[in-house]
């Protein structure tokens, strides 16, 4: 036991926290009380995903434990299960006390986990791999290694998923209910032991448990600070990176610019602030777009309307906690035009080959509202001294941002994407071509990508952020070292792959714990970010052009399952959904706060409890309590001076 607990001090401390909600006399209905109907409720730690035929075990712990730092959010689960239909009406808490202070029960929330169902593991197509298993229809699929379950292509199974926050929910016969619980410490938290009790009251009875925060002297940083470990998932907030289709106007029916799309963007800018989602890349050009006054002659001069691009960023900096914007690539593949992942024939297809940049052109049917479109670049002509039309509307673009972020104050927090993982010969030939022209005009803006590698290594003279697909780093350190320069910004980066080799990645069916692993991963490494593409991706992988799935409720059919997003939309309410694996990144940036002020004073200790716990990307401690203890241990040291 760690912690030494005074019963009547508790008792009294739990009397004095308890606000009126809690002040009612219950019965207690303890589980004998339900005999035969196995009613069940029980503690979990978050690292555990409860499946719904779950029972409890019989070595649940009968108390709340949680030891964090200040202006942290730490999670738990409590987990409901009965041998009858019922409902969990809802959760109390009292205040968490020590001695005279009090960390207020306002600071405690709950949501129900809900399910999504799939028939089928994460996979990706690979004609090239040994490994690949080819189907029926010809396609070599690689699928994920070690899931936390493998799914049966005859039955459904349900993952969990999905942060629900209703106050009450039904709960089925037989099938286990979690419930998501998190304590936010406040920075002025003093450090000491906190107790304090919570009731689950259900139809079944009133459960009550004790809660125990331990709260140390170490701080992690507000999301806003530069010291803050960076998190960039790419948002589709206005219009949509890749096609025509814009996510929030496509999932909500709500204009934007209106009353309602912006309560949409207070629940994105809550969730994104909550889970320490930093670093926000818009689509700078849907933004222009919705510029009253952006105009586009017929010569091709532009007039640049900021006004609303401003109004945008300056609600998600105050809202949100951005640490750092970065804007979207301007040069791109070009994508079906309906929906990304398909092509149809006598329309257009994808093209992933020619260098395109995206512009706003005259259009002469419209000539006072400008079109969006991919113009080709020509890059022989350029070679020869011809900028053209694609990069004369870069150039005219990139020198109005940077006016326009010196005249707001805002040129020291944003860094600029060139091309999303330029692969191909041409768009490699393309991005220091488009780099020149916003270093050019946008003096001191730093440029990044997604990168593997050896990509990097080809754009290191073009850029200063970094997101390196993490097993390039893994598998190729001292490449890595060598490219990076004093100043430069590195990122893990995960996407639809690595899924085999039981590489860490934040699938809904990977352990949901991959994603804190990965902290420990990025501080091995040396990165202090990471980045994925997928927060809300919701027009992208949808099957035969049909709206976004509505989860919990439809079948996902994903062959990455969550790559594409990691929130959901909430219509009724104009709302998101959030999910455990958002909570998780978190974990894993207040995680890299701990690992980074335990290195000041114990940097040998804090090595070896890495070394324990993480090798590689690919070797790696499974059991959550070690990986629970190792956090818990770093916190200590942590606090601990030299």
């Amino acid at each position: 036991m760690r912690r030494t607990k005074a019963i009547l001090a508790f008792a009294l401390a739990a009397v004095m926290a308890v606000p009126p909600a809690m002040q009612t006399p219950a019965r207690v209905r303890t589980l004998s009380d339900t005999e035969g109907k196995e009613a069940q409720v029980w503690i979990s730690d978050w690292r555990q995903q409860v499946f719904q035929d779950d029972t409890m075990p019989g070595n649940a712990p009968q108390e709340v434990d949680l030891v964090t730092g200040r202006n942290d959010t730490e999670p738990f689960q409590i987990n409901v299960r009965a041998g009858e239909d019922g409902t969990i009406i809802h959760l109390a808490f009292s205040h968490l006390v020590s001695g005279e202070q009090v960390i207020p029960v306002e600071n405690i929330s709950y949501s129900y986990v809900d399910y999504i169902r799939t028939k089928t593991n994460s996979r990706y197509s690979d004609s090239t791999d040994e490994d690949a298993v080819v189907d029926e229809e010809g396609i070599a699929w690689i699928n994920i290694s070690n899931p936390v379950r493998k799914t049966n292509p005859d039955m459904p199974l349900g993952f969990p998923e999905i942060l629900s926050d209703t106050q009450s929910k039904v709960v089925k016969k037989n099938k286990t209910q979690p419930i998501w619980v998190k304590v936010h410490v406040p920075e002025s938290a003093q450090p000491g032991l906190y107790l304090g009790q919570m009731e689950v009251r259900t139809s079944f009875g009133v459960y009550p448990f004790a809660i125990n925060l331990e709260v140390k002297d170490v701080v992690v940083p507000d999301t806003a600070s530069k010291e803050a470990f960076s998190v960039e998932l790419w948002s589709q907030l206005v219009g949509n990176l890749d096609t025509e289709v814009d996510v929030i106007t496509d999932a909500y029916g709500v204009e934007v610019d209106s009353p309602e799309w912006w309560t949409v963007m207070e629940s994105f800018a809550k969730v994104m602030k909550e889970n320490r989602l930093n670093v926000m890349t818009v689509n700078q050009t849907d933004l222009l777009l919705h510029g009253k006054e952006t105009r586009v002659n017929p010569d091709g001069t532009v007039v640049f309307d900021w006004e609303f691009f401003n109004r945008f960023v300056a609600f998600f900096r105050e809202k949100a906690g951005i640490q750092t914007f970065a804007c979207a690539p301007v040069a791109k593949y070009k994508a079906n035009p309906k929906n990304y992942n398909n092509d149809i024939p006598g329309e257009e297809v994808n093209d992933y080959v020619n260098p395109y940049v995206e512009v706003l052109s005259f259009d002469p049917q419209n000539p006072l509202v400008p079109k969006k479109e991919l113009l080709l670049v020509d890059l022989e002509a350029y070679a020869a001294g011809v900028e053209g039309p694609a990069l004369h509307y870069l150039r005219q673009y990139a020198r109005s941002l940077n006016q326009n972020l010196i005249s707001q104050g805002w040129d020291k927090m944003w860094y600029h994407h060139i091309i999303d993982e330029p692969g191909k010969r041409t768009q490699a030939a393309l991005y220091p071509v488009v780099e020149k022209i916003i270093s050019e005009e946008c003096a001191g803006m730093p440029t990044g990508d997604a990168f593997t590698a050896w990509t990097a290594e080809e754009e290191s003279e073009y850029s200063e952020v970094y997101a390196i697909m993490e097993y390039s780093i893994d598998e190729l350190p001292e490449k890595v070292a060598g490219f990076l320069h004093p100043g430069d910004k590195l990122m893990v980066y995960t996407s639809s792959v690595p899924l085999k080799d039981n590489y860490l990645n934040r699938m809904i069916d990977h352990p949901v714990w991959h994603m804190e692993m990965l902290g420990w991963f990025c501080y091995k490494h040396g990165a202090t970010g990471y980045l994925h593409w997928g927060m809300n991706q919701w027009n992208t992988w949808t099957r035969d052009y049909l709206p976004y799935p509505d989860y919990p409720g439809e079948m996902m059919w994903d062959n990455s399952l969550g790559d594409g997003s990691c929130v959901y939309p909430d219509k009724d309410n104009l709302s998101i959904r959030s999910s455990i694996r958002i909570e998780a990144l978190r974990e894993a940036s207040e995680l890299l706060s701990y690992l980074w002020a335990a290195e000041k004073n114990h940097p040998q200790e804090v090595q070896g409890i890495l070394h324990s716990l993480l090798r590689s990307g690919n070797d790696y401690e499974t059991d959550i309590e070690k990986i629970r203890t190792a956090r818990e241990q770093i916190l200590d040291l942590a606090e601990q001076p030299q």
